[in-house]
């Protein structure tokens, strides 16, 4: 059986299988997992790790261990607090397989991916102050290409997160109102830098999507961010926000940058699977692209 291993990259085969550990429809009783936070069980810093899982969606092992590292966590007591929210369907786990519908015993290097569960989904409405959580049971049942851009977008807030800068916020997928038109963008962050306010959206754009779904995306880019439409959603920033897109490598950096440079964005930034992995600040993490030599040349963020 094929299946994904645990290594440090971003890629998963489009043509494989989630399998979850449990039942990802499963629902909980809400007074009895209302009663764990009660009891103690869960306590404030779990409700902190279901937040970093509810912003990411999904998550790797080494993303969360980073995350919590920077939190202070140490991987041994994470691990312990995930073991008992996965017993009582607060997270969940999921591998990828070749064979569809596999309910056998997964393969001890098989690398896992973390999600909610109902559970969190509970908790996360009582005891997060957040005041709305975008969640149900089934939502984390989709494609491999849609867990792989969630897992680059949570590359991307991990990385935000515990960089220098503070990450005031996160808004995962903004819908744009252009005239009559709408769309929903790439995730959103929010840093400080000083006393400036700066706003990064990224995107992600694999090979495999279909070229006109692309363009038209590109074009509501080029709408909301060449003209004054940004400032109906980002108020408190004073310069156009940073564009950000995401590919599978620099072959099809080069033909997205192709299709950004006929638009009219005047400013963005484009980066692959394995090098949004060195990091955002890192010297060639990015590519900007010198329109006089219509080449991409390498750079970086500093936050």
């Amino acid at each position: 059986m094929r299946y994904v291993k645990e290594e440090n990259t971003l890629s998963i085969p489009e043509d494989f299988e989630q399998t979850f550990l449990k039942d990802p429809f499963i629902t909980t009783d809400l007074t009895a997992t209302i009663m764990l936070k009660s009891k103690g069980i869960i306590d404030k810093v779990d409700i902190k790790i279901l937040k970093y899982l509810y912003e990411t969606k999904f998550c790797t092992r080494e993303q969360f261990e980073r995350w919590a590292k920077y939190e202070g966590l140490d991987a041994d007591e994470l691990w312990d607090r995930i073991d008992v929210m996965f017993k009582n369907t607060i997270v969940n786990k999921f591998g990828f397989v070749e064979e569809e519908n596999y309910k056998g015993k997964l393969p001890d290097d098989i690398k896992l991916f973390y999600c909610l569960h109902d559970g969190g989904k509970h908790l996360l409405d009582n005891f997060s102050g957040e005041d709305f959580i975008d969640w149900q049971a089934g939502y984390n049942v989709t494609h491999p290409k849609n867990v792989l851009k969630s897992l680059i977008s949570a590359e991307l807030y991990t990385q935000l997160y515990t960089a220098d800068s503070p990450l005031v916020f996160h808004t995962r997928r903004p819908l744009y109102n252009i005239k009559m038109d709408r769309f929903f963008g790439g995730d959103a962050f929010c840093v400080t830098k000083g006393e400036e306010t700066h706003y990064y959206i990224c995107d992600t754009f694999l090979s495999s999507d279909r070229t006109n779904m692309v363009r038209n995306k590109l074009r509501n880019y080029d709408s909301v961010f060449s003209t004054q439409i940004w400032k109906k959603t980002y108020k408190d920033c004073g310069t156009t926000p940073h564009l950000i897109f995401i590919t599978d490598d620099d072959g099809a950096a080069g033909v997205l940058a192709s299709e950004v440079a006929q638009l009219r964005i005047s400013d963005f930034l484009i980066s692959t699977k394995d090098r949004i992995l060195t990091g955002i600040n890192t010297p060639g993490s990015l590519l900007r692209l010198n329109k006089e030599q219509n080449q991409l040349e390498l750079t970086a963020l500093n936050v």
